[in-house]
C-alpha cells in the first residue's frame, strides 16, 4: 500500500518484574529485546529523517523513550573529506553510547565500533542499532576517505557512500555536562530511601538497592548508560515527580509540539482499554520492586502515559473497528466539506448528520466468496464422505 514509504515498527519489550510468593527475578529478556531495540531505533531514526514514515506501533509506543531533543542533538553527520583523527572519532563514538570492542576475538555487535589499523589506512567499524549491517569508515592521514556498509559474513562492501548520519546507541543519551548533576540526584534519592527502608526494618532490600545503584552510578559515570538506565529516566530528564514523559509520539513531531500526523488505532475497542489500563498496571509492577528493593522510587516516572496525557498530544486520529464502543464515537472527528475538526466533547452530528462513523466493507486479501450450496440433511454422513474421499 505504501511502496515508496519508510515502513517501521514499534515493539513491545519484555519488561522486568519480582514475584515475592516464588521469590523469582525477572530481568529483562536482552537476547530478545536488541532486536526489538533495533526496530524502534530504525523507527525514530526514519521519523528524524523524513516525511512519510508509518510507523506500526503496539500501545507501548505510550511509554518514555529518551529525550527526542537529545537524541537528535547528539546525531553526527560525516562526509568523506572531512578532517577526522581516529582519538577524534573515538571520542564522539563513546560520547553517543558506542561502546568500543577491545578484544581481538570479541564480536561487534550493535552499538559498538572496533578500531582496525592496517599499512596504509585506520578503520574504524561501527554497527548502528538501527543499520542491519556494520558501516565502515577509512581514514588516512587524519582525513575521512570513504564510507561504505559491510557485510561481515561475507566481507563484501556496498557502494561507496559519500555521507552517513550517526545517531546515538542508546534513546537515553545525555550531555556529559549533565550527567554529573543527574547522578547527584540520584545519589541523593538513593540516601532517602536506604534511611527509610532501614528504618521499616527492611535491611536486606536497603543492601540491594544500595549495592545495585552505586554500580549503576559507576556505569553512568563512566560510560553514560547503565543497564536499565530507563529506570533513572527522570534523573536524567530533570522532569518533576509525576510529570509526563517523552514518548514515541514526541519523535513525529520532532520535540516541536506540531500535530501534523495521522494516528490510525486499530481495533480500537480492544486497544482502548489497554490504553486505559498500562498505567495502572505498571504503577503495581514498579511498587513491588522498589518495595524489595530493586528500583529507586523515582522507577515509578519511567511509565506509559496516563489517558489524559496521551489524548493531549495526539491530533487526527481514525479509529477502526468492527464493534466501536462509546469513547471511540464520542472522539469521532466531524468532516465538513473540504476541511474537518473535532467533535464537540461528547461526540454528537454536525448540522448535515454526520456523527464521524463511517462504515468500511473491504476484503483487502482479494478473494472472491465461496460459493454456498446448500444440501438436505439426509444422509449427510455419507455425502461428507464421499466430499472427503479422493
Amino acid at each position: 500500500c505504501f511502496p515508496l514509504h519508510a515502513a517501521e515498527a514499534e515493539p513491545s519489550l519484555q519488561p522486568e518484574a519480582y514475584m515475592p510468593s516464588s521469590d523469582t527475578y525477572i530481568a529483562k529478556t536482552t537476547s530478545i529485546n536488541d532486536e526489538l531495540d533495533a526496530l524502534r531505533h530504525r523507527a525514530t531514526k526514519s521519523l528524524f529523517e523524513r516525511e512519510d514514515v508509518v510507523v506500526v506501533s503496539t500501545v507501548s509506543c505510550i511509554y518514555g523513550l529518551g529525550l527526542p531533543a537529545n537524541y537528535l542533538k547528539a546525531r553526527l553527520t560525516l562526509r568523506v573529506g572531512d578532517e577526522l583523527s581516529i582519538e577524534r572519532i573515538s571520542t564522539l563514538l563513546r560520547d553517543i553510547l558506542y561502546v568500543e570492542c577491545e578484544g581481538a576475538g570479541e564480536e561487534l555487535e550493535r552499538g559498538t565500533y572496533r578500531v582496525c589499523h592496517s599499512y596504509f589506512s585506520t578503520d574504524v567499524l561501527f554497527w548502528p542499532p538501527y543499520e542491519v549491517r556494520p558501516i565502515r569508515l577509512q581514514l588516512s592521514d587524519g582525513v575521512l576517505v570513504g564510507i561504505s556498509s559491510v557485510d561481515t559474513s561475507l566481507h563484501a562492501e556496498s557502494e561507496p557512500l559519500s555521507c552517513v548520519n550517526v545517531y546515538p546507541a542508546r534513546h537515553h543519551v545525555m550531555p556529559k555536562s549533565q550527567m554529573e548533576a543527574a547522578c547527584l540526584n540520584i545519589e541523593q534519592e538513593l540516601e532517602e530511601h536506604v534511611r527509610a527502608l532501614r528504618a521499616d526494618g527492611q535491611h536486606d532490600a536497603a543492601s540491594r538497592i544500595e549495592l545495585r545503584t552505586k554500580e549503576d552510578l559507576i556505569h553512568l559515570r563512566e560510560s553514560g548508560v547503565c543497564a536499565g538506565v530507563e529506570n533513572y529516566s527522570r534523573h536524567l530528564s530533570f522532569r518533576d515527580a509525576g510529570d509526563a514523559p517523552e514518548t514515541l509520539l514526541e519523535y513525529f513531531t520532532r520535540g516541536e509540539g506540531a500535530k501534523d500526523w495521522l494516528l490510525v488505532v486499530d481495533e480500537s475497542h480492544v486497544s482502548l482499554p489497554q490504553l486505559r489500563g498500562m498505567y495502572n498496571a505498571d504503577r503495581s509492577r514498579k511498587a513491588t520492586l522498589i518495595k524489595h528493593g530493586f528500583r529507586l522510587p523515582s522507577a515509578l516516572d519511567n511509565r506509559p502515559l496516563r489517558e489524559e496525557e496521551f489524548w493531549s498530544k495526539i491530533g487526527a486520529t481514525l479509529f477502526v473497528s468492527a464493534t466501536p464502543g462509546p469513547k471511540e464515537e464520542n472522539l469521532a472527528a466531524v468532516v465538513e466539506g473540504e476541511g474537518g475538526k473535532k467533535a464537540e466533547e461528547g461526540g454528537g452530528e454536525d448540522e448535515e448528520g454526520n456523527d464521524g462513523v463511517v462504515e468500511m466493507i473491504i476484503r483487502p486479501t482479494g478473494i472472491l466468496d465461496p460459493e454456498i450450496e446448500v444440501k438436505p440433511t439426509k444422509d449427510q454422513l455419507n455425502v461428507m464422505l464421499e466430499e472427503v474421499t479422493p
